[in-house]
């Protein structure tokens, strides 16, 4: 969010477009994480280490056989449950965020 005052604001936080806030988010009921497809691993991007790179590794490899796929370009740590979906059917498989590991 770029205007940190508005923090205690409900009304301006269920109001808001997307594009005010940083990175930008669903608004209030329109979020899959809201509804339990969605779901946030720690991996590479949000703090690089081993051991997290070895998990985003794991992701790109096994997740698509529990049904998760990528579905955000600029996030590698959004996956969403999708069972039946084509693993590069959100993020194509050329795409620089997979890091070469497809």
């Amino acid at each position: 969010m770029t205007d940190k005052s508005k923090v205690q604001d409900l009304n301006y936080l269920l109001t808001q477009s997307s594009t005010k806030f940083t990175p930008p988010t669903a608004i209030p009921g329109w979020s899959n994480h809201q509804d339990g497809t969605a779901i946030d691993f720690q991996t590479k991007d949000l703090l690089s280490t081993p051991e997290n790179e070895a998990a985003y590794a794991w992701l790109v490899s096994n997740a698509i056989g529990y049904g998760f796929v990528r579905t955000v370009l600029s996030e590698r740590w959004h996956w969403e449950y999708k069972p039946g979906a084509a693993q590069f059917s959100g993020v194509p498989k050329d795409h620089a965020t997979w890091d070469g590991l497809v």
